[in-house]
């Protein structure tokens, strides 16, 4: 009888041996599952910062061109308001009919 218990205790623990080194195993395969996923987050994360910035600077360029076509108009408007009416209408002609013209 102890004999048999013996065997049978040899028996439990290479059963246990066994599933130890396939939960081991799988183990293995979830982390490196896990590290493939936080790799791609990261790669994600960097491409989405990258766009980010990306459009932020595209859109202080378009400010900064809306600003600046602001200015010429006021400047132009200053300028419209100073010139002789004259000169005006033949900026105008000269303008619609095309400089090659002239």
């Amino acid at each position: 009888m102890l004999l048999e218990a013996h065997e049978r205790l040899a028996e439990l623990e290479g059963e246990s041996l066994a599933k130890l080194a396939q939960l081991e195993t799988e183990l293995g395969a979830v982390r490196a599952e896990r590290d493939e996923l936080l790799e791609g987050r990261r790669q994600v994360d960097e491409e989405v910062n990258t766009l980010r910035r990306a459009v932020m600077q595209q859109q202080q360029e378009s400010q900064n061109r809306q600003s600046l076509l602001e200015n010429k108009i006021m400047e132009l408007e200053t300028l419209t308001r100073t010139l002789p009416k004259g000169i005006l209408w033949f900026g105008f002609i000269f303008f619609c009919s095309g400089s090659e013209k002239y």
